[in-house]
């Protein structure tokens, strides 16, 4: 009922659609703002709103700021070259290799992506990259195109447009969360085309414990097992090497690990790959599945839940028990509220720094 946007922005329409995410409304629709926009050049927008108490649309009215950020980027995964929260100079075309890549690169042309989550550091980027000349530079700055500069990733000649390589640079100062610019250098006309891009992390491995906080025990290998399919348990630490862990940092993923028993030498792992509750966490012979990595979700100073990435559900001390012997498994994650008094799935990393 009513009109629902205004005629603003250039343009004679505006073509609306709406968006629930996250637990947010978006309205998304096009207008003729940017420069040489017009009714009939017209470029995507979108602005949060909320509903009216009674459930009706409001009136919504254009900005040039747009929505807020939903949540920052993770670096450490696989970004498409066209997450692009702003850019210049760059289009897109479909890729060989499946979607779309960046393309039509020029010397001064950039792309800016919104509210990259560092953490402690990166230590590398990684680019896949196709040029049918003689390449580029890809120059990495923080929060402006003339911004510190924490990387500079050389591109050479591919022998085609669609003909893909992967380039690798070192990267120094990237921590925290910044807007991070992707600033493309070289000589005249085009330089290459970008499908995507990827950062890893410089997070140590270490060793450590893994002490259930609601009952003081261990995380351990029963019996001292060196066998694929022993479920663990809880039980009375002693400074034995089978409740003892070699955290790896699972290379491009932030904060995940593969978990290796210092005695087995087999890696903590969810049994059958099983997103089902109560499936037994044991020990197989590591392969480096999903199943067996574990992204460290923090709680406290030294202590974090244990989520399994091919779930998504934490490793669990079955039943709230506090026995000696108390199997493990996966369950459903408890919320940050309820880990104030629960703590079955809160394990103190005693080596973790």
């Amino acid at each position: 009922r009513g009109t629902v946007m205004p005629a603003q922005g250039s343009s004679f329409t505006n073509h609306p659609g709406i968006v629930d995410f996250k637990g947010n409304s978006y309205f998304f629709y096009h207008n003729g703002a940017l420069p040489g926009g017009g009714g009939f050049t017209r470029s995507v927008a979108v602005e949060k709103f909320s509903y009216n108490a009674d459930g009706t649309i409001p009136t919504i009215t254009m900005t040039t700021a747009g929505a807020p950020q939903a949540g920052t980027l993770d670096p450490y995964v696989r970004q498409e070259a066209e997450t692009i929260a702003w850019g210049s100079g760059i289009e897109t075309e479909s890729s060989s290799e499946g979607g779309m890549n960046v393309s039509w690169i020029e010397d001064g042309d950039y792309i800016k992506v919104k509210g990259v989550a560092f953490g402690t550091g990166a230590s590398s980027f990684t680019a896949r990259v196709a040029s049918g000349t003689s390449g580029g530079r890809v120059e990495l700055h923080l929060d402006s195109t003339t911004g510190p500069t924490v990387g500079t990733c050389t591109v050479s000649g591919t022998g085609g447009w669609q003909t893909w390589s992967t380039v690798s640079c070192p990267v120094t100062g990237a921590t925290g969360t910044h807007d991070l610019y992707l600033r493309f250098a070289g000589g005249s006309g085009y330089l290459f085309n970008m499908n995507w891009w990827q950062f890893t992390t410089n997070q140590p491995a270490f060793s450590s414990t893994a002490v259930a906080q609601h009952s003081g025990y261990c995380l351990d290998d029963p019996n001292q097992s060196t066998a694929d399919g022993t479920q663990y348990r809880q039980y009375t630490c002693g400074g034995g090497e089978e409740q003892r862990f070699d955290f790896h940092p699972v290379l491009g993923v932030a904060d995940t690990y593969t978990l290796v028993n210092r005695y087995s030498g087999k890696c903590l792992d969810v049994r059958g790959v099983s997103t089902d509750d109560g499936a037994a966490v044991h020990q197989w012979t590591c392969h480096g599945g999903t199943n067996q990595q574990f992204t460290l979700r923090q709680v406290a100073a030294n202590d974090y839940q244990l989520v399994a990435v091919h779930s998504g559900k934490c490793v669990d001390v079955s039943g709230i028990s506090t026995a000696v012997g108390a199997l493990v498994h996966q369950w459903t994650c408890d919320s940050a509220s309820a880990l104030a008094t629960k703590k079955n799935q809160v394990w103190r990393l005693t080596g973790k720094s």
